[in-house]
């Protein structure tokens, strides 16, 4: 067997050890699940699986990478691709962080609801990432209001509004629902933008008079947001 032959196989344990872990936690609780319970869901001895995981806490430090982490960066890249226009970017940024809880919707609930039980150095790597995912999520939503294509609104409490959305479909959504990951997550993406979009489908479009007003009342709106937290 090659070295990356060797490397593949590895990965591919981890994870499933991962998802083992995970499906545990969910089932039995962090602290009622074993080192034992997970060697033997994914048949392996408890020295072989200290070959990937030598301890819960590393488990849980690995869910948070994978979850939380991963899932930072990624919007960040996604913020960093000029080829993409603003409109796109936040609506790839969207789509990204539905399809990320749906692809591992266990691990994100054990995460979600053992927020307040980590440990600390795994917690302070949790936080910094969810700022991290806040943080580039109202920077593209910024950036789409400074470029005029989404109406002039708080872009903090926008992203937040997102996120919340995004986060909430790994609690309802199941292979068994009737729409595909990949149908949620463009249907959430274009309903985001259609939220945020400047000119709407159902609005006045291109230089009428009642455009230009339509606008100008959105632009005090904003205004007034300022306003009232400044």
């Amino acid at each position: 067997m090659t070295v990356s032959s060797k490397t593949a196989r590895k990965d591919i344990v981890a994870k499933e050890v991962l998802e083992q872990a995970a499906r545990l936690f969910a089932k039995k609780g962090y602290a009622n699940t074993t080192l034992q319970d997970i060697g033997n869901a994914v048949g392996l001895s408890r020295p072989a699986l200290y070959h990937y995981f030598p301890s819960k806490n590393a488990l849980l430090k690995a869910m948070v990478e994978d979850v939380t982490v991963v899932g930072a960066r990624t919007l960040a890249e996604i913020r960093a691709n000029n080829d993409l226009s603003p409109e796109e970017r936040v609506r790839r940024a969207v789509e990204a962080l539905v399809m990320w809880g749906l692809d591992r919707p266990t691990r994100f609930k054990v995460i979600d609801r053992a927020e307040e039980m980590l440990p600390p150095d795994i917690s302070a790597t949790h936080e910094a990432a969810k700022r991290q995912v806040l943080r580039e999520m109202t920077a593209l939503i910024s950036e789409g209001v400074e470029a005029g294509v989404l109406r002039p609104l708080d872009p903090r409490l926008a992203a937040l509004s997102v996120i919340g959305m995004c986060n909430w479909t790994a609690w309802w959504w199941t292979p068994k629902s009737p729409q595909s990951k990949e149908e949620v997550s463009a249907f959430i993406g274009e309903m985001a933008i259609n939220a945020m979009r400047r000119v709407g489908p159902n609005r006045p479009s291109g230089n009428s008079i009642e455009n230009a007003i339509e606008l100008l009342r959105s632009d005090l709106d904003f205004l007034e947001i300022v306003a009232k937290s400044s």
